[in-house]
């Protein structure tokens, strides 16, 4: 566990029920461990190095391992110089950043399957009246995701179970 965190992002539509001037495309955040499949997804306002930095802030605290690596697209919100804010918090927490080959999104496939998955599972079966509803539903299908929902990958076992598993070997 943490060996590998996938890292990706996507834009959501606004609420539509809200008037016009409320109305605001927000982004997706997830990450992903690669030998788990643990998830932490969060809804910010952009995809900015702010943004990416403030989320994976936000991953450090709540993946339940430590994270030796974090792979993604080439998106400016992952990649820059050293003074780019994601990049510097990699940096001081002694996290190496792995990226897919320019062009090539699907060898992050990982990353874009459970964006799928919280899409079809998740977005697509609520109406939210609320960014904040929306956020709050958002976590308990984490909580789902990582606790109940068993996956084929993981020969039938929640992340939970499979992290359980690994530390225990």
């Amino acid at each position: 566990p943490g060996e590998m965190v996938h890292g990706d992002t996507k834009r959501l539509p606004p609420i539509t029920s809200l008037p016009i001037r409320k109305r605001i495309r927000e982004v997706l955040y997830i990450a992903i461990d690669d030998a788990t499949r643990y998830l932490v997804a969060d809804i910010l306002p952009d995809k900015t190095m702010w943004s990416s930095s403030i989320f994976f802030e936000i991953t450090l605290l709540r993946m339940p391992c430590k994270i030796d690596c974090h792979y993604s697209d080439n998106g400016g919100e992952y990649r820059g110089n050293k003074d780019h804010a994601f990049t510097a918090l990699c940096a001081r927490n002694g996290i190496m950043q792995r990226f897919t080959k320019p062009h090539h999104p699907w060898t992050n496939g990982k990353a874009e399957r459970v964006i799928r998955t919280i899409l079809s599972e998740w977005f697509r079966k609520n109406t939210f009246t609320s960014y904040e509803e929306r956020k709050k539903s958002l976590y308990a299908f984490v909580d789902f995701y990582n606790h109940k929902r068993t996956h084929m990958g993981l020969n039938g076992l929640t992340p939970v179970q499979k992290l359980t598993s690994l530390l225990e070997y």
